[in-house]
């Protein structure tokens, strides 16, 4: 029974933690329950998995692993007997409980008294608003907003579904408000809870069961089935009924706007309730019912399904049904009858009618689909979170999320005014999302937003013709221009970008390949010419452009953050270490303080609020620049400018300062956009957090267990590995935090910033007295910081509290005791989500990589790129033996490394350069000169060594953020994430020797790491480049084969005798080189090696020796071997000769390994290197 030896285990919905193993689904429309898959997205038989059929609701395609077993039919037939005996068990306990429920009747006088305890919060009245509700229809619904596990003023009965065990809170794992139900009588027999967050599921049931209570109450009725929603308008104006999926503001609306009583069921599952259904229909007493499918409905074959078995049974219980139809074809472009604006447009379609409209319609969209494969480039394996074999079983077409599909699906056959007036619709809801996550509504950025779109859809007539243009047909159908990824040619940049801004997209994603000018066609950009009041260049190399086109001479201004002194290196300003002479001088005396605010994580520690008010300078800062000072004056005067270059993080909050009509430009956003932020809390931390804790007994209690579990592991008491301690495994380690109420505690450990207030106390601000008794009661930035550093408590318990709780964020402890709190920082998201268009400049960064950055749908984002040429110029050589070459390398490796480059260096120095990690950097560094420079535009070999991987747990922590689970150490997820990420550094660094644009030179890139490539490379081993890089096992087995050949060439047997007679060495004295020889051969393993590295008191003695060494190689063997043995035998004792040899050149232990293999026997030789024999 191994195929099914979980079907009957729990179905979970898929979400980003758990896809959909077939079509790759996470917004929960997929379930999984052990090895079964049930998928709505795809039906038939698909490679690798056997299909059972559909469910018997036919919403999805059954499927479990083929794992090769052939059974024979006596077997099927038993397991499908034992399934069915299984099945028909649990149905009767689930029957016998649910008869057990409480009554209709009984529920509603609870839940009434429920509704009595509770009020709707401000944001989710915003977003009843928004979906066209009235405060009188709000009222009349009886709409409450609930918040996570929601504490009761009053005691309910625990068997009501949704109230837990202790009778006074609910069962809400997310905040959101609740949606009544109520059946045809008019009492509320359950609820839905509309989620202020769409991750997991915007809708979902009030219930009582949950994995620790799998028997709690359920909302199912004594009949077993799920209630279905009844809604009423003020006034009947249609006989006919509506039936409409949902069960919240969707048939409400409908019922009001139409004027007639409307049933919803969740998910559209009336055939899963047909007692309900059928009774329900009885008692009201109607024989026409008009039928509402929700747009894209039509092109959705699961959804299809399901409404026909709805039809079916209406059809079977004597109804007669008709379906509205307003050419809604495409969820992404038509709207639900609730957000319909034109009701004239509805007609009412005999079931047959509507069937031949779905034919017809999926039979474009699959021709539509066939051309899209044939033009569309297959994608790289290493894109994406797919496996390879995944790419193969599943088409592109098959993903799809109800809120998104390819850019080639976005235009649909209405004119050019409507689609983007349906676009700011979807945009506004996106908006509207964004900050119902943040706890807030900002009515302005809507307000902002609403308006640009109005000015923008009123100038689209006269606009220049699109790339992506819409074909008129009769149902709605979908025609493309333009394939996934837009090529176009040089010269063409600056007019895809701007015809497709104006277009309406906002998320451009250009892909050219560096060193095809991004860059510098950027700095041409012009706000007119794009329709912009500004345009803002982000890059954290802000001050230093590397193109013409940026810099001030072509208009374009600098936003400087605060600085301490900048001072200049390698023609780079960079900010100032102490000490350093200043190339420019500080323009912010509070520097000290406000790194120190930062450092304890401090809300708004960098603001002009919280550290301007109080400054001796504050004046002259706001009205000119000096040693010091001048930072307000420098962002007032450049703020404004047309044309802007800055760091992500100098821009205002976009509620401070509108981006609705701004062009953003992101420079290198793999790199540069970033997603979380990090606090990193000491032993010292966590010592000043429970002294401020211990006056507060009852506070203290709660975080006791906590505090208990964090101080080993932080005061060095407990071991902890390499690694330290990752999310999951701390989470094992601490204890459960669920039910600790965050609100006493943040007020005990509120930060105490009255030393930038010194006045205060007197009760006046320092910040309204006078310049100069504001001098006087001011102290210096040094002693204000050092205050900071001693009385301050970092910020970092409540963050870690919250994501114990089960918030977004994971954990980490160093294994030196630090703890890492990563969380998400939505700045930079939320900049691009305030920007009118957006353009990432990035050649390695994949579109889904940009979507998690973003939080969007990768069909979002539109990918471009400049066509460039194969000019077949450059060559790459791949070293794999030298391992993967990381920040830690042993003593050979280092030497061996050393070796490869100093031979390039040596065939041309003036043209050679090197890349490495910074600790051994030569000409440059990782990530700071293999992206966004032109420093190489002239070198003709670039050495790249190592593999330029991010810290893993930094990796892991990003991860987790953007996918919103934290990966297994063997993740295929996670793993191919990792490889994105080197593979992206290795082509930026390839790509700045700028290839195509030398098409007349030849060019070659080394790679020194065994990663596994996604391009052609040549791989070579290092010993075929330099015998001086050959491993320390390669250069015995080349010296003595070397020395067998020689004398074998001779033709004369290779004995002691011969040698000796060569050598005039007596054969007694040849022994004593095979004792040395097998000394050096064990001299060369690693672990002796690593002896080299302990302190050697005699060290320049033995560099010396060695240095004597290296000079006698190159004498003849006859010569060689007499002082070989005064060098080893007189002047060294034998626990010397390893830490000599380590010092010798691989190229001087080469021959020495040769001369002396010439004075033995081959036997003895084989005995002393297996390899050989073999």
């Amino acid at each position: 029974m191994s195929s099914f030896q979980n079907i009957s285990s729990k179905l979970l919905a898929t979400n980003r933690s758990n896809p959909c193993d077939l079509c790759g689904d996470i917004t929960g429309k997929c379930r999984k329950a052990g090895n079964l898959n049930l998928c709505m997205t795809l039906s038939g038989k698909i490679e690798g998995y056997r299909y059972l059929g559909q469910s018997k609701d036919g919403l999805w395609g059954k499927y479990v692993l083929d794992d090769g077993e052939d059974l024979s039919q006596e077997d099927w037939e038993r397991r499908w007997q034992e399934q069915r005996i299984l099945r028909e068990q649990r149905a009767q306990v689930e029957a016998q409980r649910h008869a057990q429920s409480l009554p209709a009747i009984e529920r509603d006088r609870l839940y009434r008294q429920l509704l009595d305890q509770l009020t709707l919060h401000p944001a989710d009245r915003a977003d009843l608003h928004r979906r066209g509700f009235t405060n009188e229809q709000i009222q009349d619904w009886g709409v409450k907003s609930v918040e996570q596990w929601q504490p009761l003023s009053g005691e309910l009965p625990h068997d009501l579904p949704g109230i837990n065990l202790d009778g006074k809170s609910l069962n809400t794992p997310r905040p959101g408000y609740l949606c009544p139900i109520m059946d045809a009588d008019g009492q509320i027999v359950g609820f839905q809870i509309r989620s202020r967050s769409s991750e997991g599921g915007r809708y979902f049931w009030l219930t009582g069961k949950t994995r620790k209570r799998p028997n709690g109450p359920t909302p199912h009725l004594r009949n077993g089935e799920l209630p279905l929603a009844i809604h009423r308008p003020e006034q009947i104006t249609r006989d006919a009924f509506a039936l409409v999926e949902g069960t919240g503001a969707k048939p409400h609306l409908l019922a009001q706007r139409m004027g007639q009583v409307t049933i919803g069921a969740a998910g559209g599952l009336f055939a899963a309730s047909p007692e309900t259904l059928k009774a329900t229909l009885a008692q009201l007493g109607i024989t026409t019912i008009e039928f509402y499918p929700d747009a894209g409905a039509i092109q959705n074959k699961s959804v299809l399904r399901q409404y026909r078995s709805t039809w079916a049974l209406l059809k079977e219980w004597g109804y007669t049904v008709t379906v509205a139809w307003w050419k809604q074809t495409d969820k992404r472009i038509h709207t639900d009858i609730d957000e319909l604006d034109d009701l004239s447009q509805i007609q009412y379609l005999s079931v047959a009618d509507f069937e031949r409209i779905a034919a017809q319609c999926n039979g474009l969209l699959h021709q539509l689909q066939q051309a899209l494969s044939k033009l569309t480039r297959p994608s790289s394996p290493a894109q994406g979170f797919a496996t390879p074999n995944d790419q193969q079983t599943h088409p592109t077409e098959s993903r799809r999320t109800k809120r998104t599909a390819p850019d080639e699906e976005r235009l649909a056959t209405l004119p050019a005014t409507s689609r983007r007036a349906r676009r700011s619709r979807r945009r506004t809801a996106r908006l509207l999302a964004a900050h119902r996550r943040h706890g807030y509504i900002s009515k302005l950025r809507l307000e902002n937003y609403r308006s640009r779109i109005r000015r923008r859809t009123a100038q689209s007539a006269n606009s220049r013709s699109s790339s992506l243009q819409s074909c008129p047909g009769d149902n709605g159908t979908l025609s493309p221009t333009t394939p996934l990824v837009h090529e176009y040619q040089p010269g063409q940049r600056l007019q895809t970008w701007e015809t497709l801004i104006s277009s309406g997209f906002p998320y451009i994603l250009d892909q050219s390949q560096p060193g095809t000018g991004k860059s510098y066609d950027s700095g041409n950009v012009t706000p007119i010419g794009f329709g912009m009041e500004q345009v803002i260049y982000l890059s954290d190399q802000h001050r230093n452009p590397t193109v013409s086109t940026l810099e001030q001479g072509n208009g374009w201004c600098d936003l400087e953050a605060r600085h301490g002194g900048l001072n200049r290196v390698k023609n780079r300003l960079q900010r100032s270490a102490k000490g350093d002479a200043f190339a420019v001088p500080a323009n912010c005396s509070r520097i000290g303080v406000l790194n120190a605010l930062r450092d304890k994580n401090i809300p708004g520690a960098d603001t002009a609020n919280l550290i301007c008010g109080t400054c001796i300078a504050r004046e002259a800062c706001i009205n000119a620049d000096g040693p010091g000072y001048g930072f307000l004056n420098q962002r007032r005067n450049v703020l404004g400018t047309p044309l802007l270059r800055a760091h992500p993080d100098s821009l205002p909050d976009p509620e401070d300062y509108p981006l609705e009509n701004t062009m953003l430009i992101w420079d290198e956003p793999g790199q540069n956009f970033q997603v979380k932020q990090s606090v990193t809390v000491t032993f010292n931390d966590l010592q000043q957090t429970i002294s401020g804790l211990i006056a507060y007994p009852e506070i203290f209690a709660l975080v006791q267990p906590l505090l208990s579990a964090l101080l080993p592991l932080m005061d060095g008491s407990e071991k902890l590995g390499k690694y330290g301690l990752n999310h999951l495994e701390m989470k094992a380690k601490l204890p459960d935090m669920a039910g600790v109420k965050l609100g006493e505690l943040t007020q005990v450990l509120m930060p105490n910033l009255g030393f930038l207030n010194t006045t205060s106390d007197y009760g006046v601000d320092l910040a309204d007295l006078p310049k100069q008794l504001r001098k006087k009661f001011s102290e210096r930035d040094s002693e204000m910081a050092e205050q900071a550093r001693n009385g301050v408590v970092k910020q970092w318990l409540i963050p870690l509290i919250r994501i114990l709780q089960g918030g977004a964020g994971c954990i980490q402890v160093s294994r030196y005791g630090l703890l890492t709190l990563n969380t998400p920082n939505p700045r930079h998201r939320d900049l691009a989500q305030a920007a009118q268009a957006n353009v990432f400049l990035d050649a390695t960064l994949s579109r889904e990589d940009l979507a998690l950055k973003l939080g969007c749908s990768p069909d979002e984002i539109l990918v471009v790129r400049q066509a460039v040429p194969d000019t077949g110029n450059l060559e790459v050589i791949q070293v794999k033996d030298m391992g993967r070459v990381g920040m830690s390398r042993g003593g050979d490796q280092t030497k061996r490394i050393g070796a490869l480059a100093q031979h390039y260096q040596d065939l041309d120095a003036v043209n050679t350069r090197t890349i490495d990690f910074k600790k051994f950097e030569k000409d440059g560094a990782w990530w700071r000169d293999s992206r966004g420079v032109n420093d190489f535009l002239t070198v003709q070999t670039l050495v790249l060594v190592g593999t330029p991987c991010r810290n893993l747990n930094d990796l892991a922590a990003e991860f987790a953020i953007v996918c919103g689970y934290y990966p297994e150490e063997d993740n295929p997820a996670f793993t191919a994430f990792i490889d994105r990420s080197i593979l992206a550094e290795i082509h930026q660094a390839i790509g700045r020797l700028r290839a195509h644009r030398r098409p007349h030179e030849s060019l070659q890139v080394v790679l020194i790491s065994n990663i596994e490539m996604d391009c052609f490379v040549q791989e070579v081993q290092a010993k075929e480049l330099t015998l001086d890089a050959a491993h320390k096992t390669e250069r015995v087995e080349i010296a003595i084969e070397s020395a067998i050949l020689q004398l074998q060439a001779k033709g004369e047997k290779v004995t002691q005798q011969i040698v000796s007679a060569m050598t005039q060495i007596p054969r007694g004295t040849i022994a004593r080189y095979w004792r040395l020889f097998i000394s050096l051969l064990k001299g060369l393993n690693s672990k002796m090696n690593n002896l080299c590295n302990a302190p050697n008191p005699n060290q320049e003695t033995h560099q010396a020796i060695a240095g004597v060494l290296d000079e006698l190689a190159d004498l003849p063997v006859n010569d060689l071997l007499p002082s070989l043995n005064e060098v080893f035998f007189d002047w060294l004792k034998p626990k010397e000769w390893s830490s000599v040899w380590s010092e010798v050149s691989a190229s001087g232990q080469m021959a020495i390994l040769e001369g002396l293999a010439m004075t033995l026997p081959v036997k003895m030789l084989e005995r002393g290197m297996p390899e050989l024999a073999a």
